[in-house]
């Protein structure tokens, strides 16, 4: 006898079975975009990225087999389903990408669907999005990439003939995914605060020929960076957008103590200087005195008689005997003053504890650090950002100044975890804007801020030059060094994004 329980489990098997019938009516045709895996893409909650792989490596397949997947989580292919009854073997769609505001970046006019055999969907080859013309331009596969970028929205639809008449019918998905917050794609913004500096007071400008042109050199550098973070669903923003200023070098308003070797007076000691030729002192510091009292000493004395001073201490420098200390100096309308020596007493009557007025003068360059001096920077490099840069943590301030005194380098960048008075600081000569898409020293400066990691990947582990972050050659190709690897992208967005301290990249809804 067959209790009441297994007459039900019957029924419910029975009704799995795919019994004999009338054919299902035909659907209505519809354009689907498929994942890596052959997998149909959700426009409601998934997104397009762009590729972190080697524009024309393996990871991208040739073959327009149906049934081939891709290496390359990115890539993905587009299905028409429910084609009409007598279709030919190969359609064609028109994929195209729209910037925000509607303007087309990218298009492939005829992308070829071919029929999966025994059924009415077809499928394209696999495609992949890249984001300059460098990449776009990579051999034998130009009808497999797309142009696009991070909040794009790439859109396919059938093209028709005169001999087939086609329905009208389209899809489309974003690049990032941009209708909630997502840890891992929805887009994150930071902001990149822009300073061309000019050699001299009133005189030529580090890079451009006037204003305008430094101001439009200044901005590609936001526009490259979009190019190569986008890679991690990051951005600067629209270039046209960034905030850029062209200045002179800024006057000597900071006042070093103990810079480089961080030692504390020896002996009781007076201090002397002028403020805006203002004798200010004798400022006494009792022996013993560490860099930053007696730099809490110095600033007392210099509010006492209306002035601003702000104190910064430095990280130990690898060579010191401990923190270095500045004193900035601004009026009480908030400029910045001019700090001189007496031409008769000395700055400070202390044999041991060293102070110093800083200056910058670009004629020469900049004088970079070295491998000592990484984490607290020159004395000059330390004058020109403290100086010049803002006091909101949240932005990068980016400096373009004429080269670096050694001509060794093209970039430097100072980070959060070297506890440095200037972290998230950028700072470029003109041969990083010369050679902008063949370095990429701003993408590669901007990720030793990202990442707060000051090491390059291949100080410890094998040469990768087509990373970005390993960046030891020039190379202007789609093999040059302008990649992120994922594991990158993750430490970016968890070390900048929005659960940081402070907060770099911020969701943006778009």
């Amino acid at each position: 006898m067959i209790g009441l329980r297994s007459f039900v489990m019957i029924v419910l098997s029975l009704t799995s079975v795919a019994l004999p019938g009338p054919a299902s009516a035909e659907g209505a045709p519809s354009l689907v975009f498929l994942d890596a895996d052959n997998r149909a893409l959700d426009p409601s909650r998934e997104s397009l990225g762009i590729s972190r792989h080697i524009t024309h490596d393996r990871s991208l397949p040739r073959a327009a087999t149906p049934d081939v997947r891709s290496l390359d989580a990115e890539n993905f292919r587009v299905e028409l389903r429910d084609a009409p009854k007598g279709a030919r073997d190969v359609l064609y769609a028109r994929v195209e990408s729209l910037t925000p505001s509607g303007e087309r970046r990218g298009l492939l006019r005829h992308l070829p669907l071919l029929r999966v055999p025994g059924s009415a969907r077809y499928r394209s080859s696999f495609l992949r999005l890249v984001t300059d013309t460098t990449d776009s331009s990579a051999p034998d596969i130009g009808f497999q990439l797309l142009r696009a970028q991070l909040g794009d929205r790439v859109r396919v639809s059938l093209v028709g003939s005169a001999e087939a008449a086609l329905p009208s019918v389209s899809a489309a998905l974003t690049v990032g995914r941009v209708d909630g917050y997502d840890a891992a794609r929805s887009p994150l913004r930071g902001t990149m605060r822009l300073t061309v500096l000019r050699v001299a007071p009133g005189g030529a400008l580090a890079v451009g020929d006037d204003v305008p042109q430094a101001v439009a050199l200044a901005r590609r550098q936001v526009e490259i960076a979009n190019e190569i973070w986008g890679q991690c669903f990051i951005d600067f923003g629209s270039p046209e957008a960034a905030e850029v200023r062209a200045v002179d070098p800024p006057p000597p308003a900071l006042i070093a103590i103990a810079d480089l070797d961080g030692l504390p007076s020896l002996h009781a000691a007076k201090i002397v200087l002028h403020v805006n030729e203002r004798r200010v002192g004798p400022v006494s510091v009792p022996a013993g005195s560490s860099p930053e009292r007696t730099a809490g000493a110095l600033a007392r004395a210099l509010r006492l008689l209306g002035f601003r001073a702000a104190v910064t201490t430095n990280p130990r420098a690898e060579l010191g005997a401990g923190m270095s200390a500045d004193v900035v100096v601004r009026d009480l309308r908030g400029e910045l003053v001019q700090l001189s020596a007496d031409p008769v007493a000395p700055l400070t009557t202390d044999t041991q504890q060293k102070l110093a007025i800083g200056s910058v003068d670009l004629s020469d360059g900049l004088d970079e650090f070295d491998n000592t001096l990484a984490v607290t920077g020159t004395l000059e490099e330390r004058t020109l950002v403290k100086l010049l840069a803002d006091d909101d943590p949240t932005t990068i301030d980016v400096f373009l100044i004429n080269r670096f005194v050694n001509r060794a380098r093209q970039g430097e960048a100072f980070i959060e975890a070297d506890g440095s008075a200037m972290a998230n600081t950028l700072i470029f000569d003109r041969n990083a804007v010369r050679f902008e898409r063949q370095a990429w020293v701003q993408a590669h400066e901007l990720g030793h801020v990202l990442l707060d990691e000051a090491f390059h990947p291949d100080n410890i582990g094998i040469d990768r030059p087509w990373l970005l972050m390993d960046a030891d050659a020039r190379q202007g190709r789609v093999t040059g060094p302008k990649r992120i690897s994922d594991a990158e992208c993750a430490k970016a967005r968890r070390r900048s994004g929005p659960g940081a301290h402070p907060v770099l990249l911020r969701f943006v809804p778009r």
